[in-house]
């Protein structure tokens, strides 16, 4: 049996004599081509685990690949100056119109206008016609249809105003009494007369006014008697 040495270039080997099983020392073999290492793939790996590397391939043509772990996040570093102001945008489209408010508070009145300009003067009234008239006796009462009327008096029976005589504000019955002997006139239930100095016709011949103010309430004016 025998057993071959082999001895890098540069390198001394002592062999002792003594050694029955050393027969002979060869030299070294020529070098062998360089080894290529290529890089493969480059995998990261999750956070905390370990690195890793594997070489692929047959020498002297072989592939590093590795796998290095995902970094733990850094501190947040400090606030970077603040950048100059960009462009201002395109408006938006208008947006829908919303719900109506609940209405304000009324605001205070505003100041008088200027005094229109004067109207036309109207037609002139016509004076020829005679007021429609009627005579006043024991057996008649004041009806609606006496508004605008001149009644002529010429009894002594009473004259009341009752809620049955419904004329509207501002009609009125004028009175001219012909009576020697001068009629009262008085307000009935649920009326009101008012008149100055009285609501009595002063003496024959005196004349007077009955005008609606309100409903069922009536102002005499005329030739009214002191007391």
């Amino acid at each position: 049996m025998s057993v071959a040495l082999v001895v890098n270039v540069g390198s001394s080997i002592t062999v002792q004599a003594r050694d029955p099983k050393i027969v002979a020392v060869g030299t070294s073999g020529p070098a062998g081509p360089p080894n290529s290492l290529s890089i493969g793939t480059v995998t990261t790996g999750a956070a905390g685990s370990s690195a890793a590397a594997t070489i692929t391939g047959t020498a002297p043509t072989q592939t590093l690949n590795l796998t290095i772990p995902t970094g733990a996040t850094g501190a947040t570093g400090a606030t970077g100056a603040t950048g100059a102001t960009g462009p201002k945008g395109d408006t938006g489209a208008t947006g829908a119109t919303g719900a109506t408010g609940p209405q304000g508070p009324t605001g205070p009145q505003g100041p008088t206008g200027a005094t229109g300009a004067t109207g036309a003067t109207g037609a002139q009234g016509d004076w020829s016609a005679a007021q429609p008239n009627r005579t006043w006796s024991s057996s008649t009462t004041l009806a609606n249809g006496d508004a605008g009327k001149l009644i002529l008096v010429d009894s002594s029976t009473a004259i009341s105003v009752t809620t049955s005589l419904a004329l509207s504000v501002g009609q009125r019955i004028d009175f001219l009494i012909t009576s020697s002997t001068v009629p009262t006139i008085s307000a009935g239930s649920s009326v009101t007369l008012n008149g100055t100095p009285t609501t009595k016709f002063r003496t024959q011949y005196s004349a007077a006014t009955l005008i609606c103010v309100a409903s069922n309430s009536y102002v005499l004016v005329g030739d009214l008697a002191a007391s």
